[in-house]
């Protein structure tokens, strides 16, 4: 990749998460799409690894959760609506947080 295509900060990204590693990751597609914002001067959205333990947070979904325990790359959480627990990726996008 070289700056002609993208500004020197995206680039970077690019090539630490795509083209040095050969795949394109959950995370690593989060990585570029969030360097990409922030050079575009666009609001970086909250993650759900962003909040604490025991936090009530709406996802970008609309399922309502409160963050059990961390995991390896997901959180375990209680669904508001239905009282069922579910492993949730730590980077979803969270649409606010609950008191």
């Amino acid at each position: 990749l070289n700056n002609e295509l993208f500004p020197a900060e995206i680039a970077n990204i690019i090539k630490e998460q795509y083209v040095n590693k050969k795949k394109l990751s959950y995370s690593s597609r989060i990585k570029i799409s969030d360097s990409i914002n922030k050079y575009l001067n666009i609001k970086i959205p909250k993650r759900l690894e962003d909040f604490p333990i025991n936090a009530s947070v709406e996802l970008i979904n609309g399922m309502k959760v409160k963050i059990i325990e961390q995991k390896r790359t997901r959180f375990l959480c209680r669904c508001l609506n239905d009282n069922k627990m579910y492993f949730v990726q730590k980077k979803i996008e969270v649409v606010k947080q609950h008191s």
